[in-house]
């Protein structure tokens, strides 16, 4: 489901960066959107083949976050869909990614669906998508599509 609307700051106000006010239309309006998708790939970087449980420090999964920061930043995005994000998962140290990266690239609104969601007792998967806004969210909500075929309901889950 998507839930978990946050704003990442203290000031809740919905004003743009000067880098998004040439976008905008005579009354304020946007007159253009831009979005961006981007499958993180749980933070893993991009080693081809590159586990979860690769035994990276800390500071080697927030460098890696930071440089992804960085490529969404420079899209100057309004809008970002991120894929197989990390939402507290124990291989990436717990750590929440869409917040980090939306902190980071200047996106101060997220909203988080988490596509899988276990606890035991040392071990968490929590993992889905998330989008992160300049613009605040409201009325976010899970549309459920009918399985197209019992197999699909069997084999996918309810998605």
């Amino acid at each position: 489901m998507w839930a978990s609307i946050s704003a990442l700051f203290a000031d809740s106000s919905a004003t743009p960066s000067a880098g998004v006010a040439a976008r905008l239309g005579p009354c304020g309006d946007p007159a253009e959107l831009v979005v961006v998708t981007f499958n993180i790939g749980l933070g893993r970087g991009s080693r081809f083949g590159a586990s979860n449980w690769t035994g990276r420090s800390r500071q080697a999964l927030e460098a890696h976050l930071q440089a992804v920061a960085v490529h969404i930043a420079a899209a100057s995005p309004d809008l970002v869909v991120l894929n197989e994000a990390d939402l507290d998962s124990t291989w990436s140290k717990r750590t929440n990614q869409p917040v980090v990266l939306g902190e980071s690239a200047g996106l101060r609104y997220v909203v988080t669906q988490r596509n899988v969601d276990v606890a035991l007792p040392f071990v968490a998967f929590r993992f889905g998508n998330a989008i992160l806004s300049r613009y605040p969210l409201s009325d976010c909500g899970r549309v459920v599509f009918a399985a197209l075929s019992r197999w699909e309901r069997i084999l996918a889950g309810n998605h």
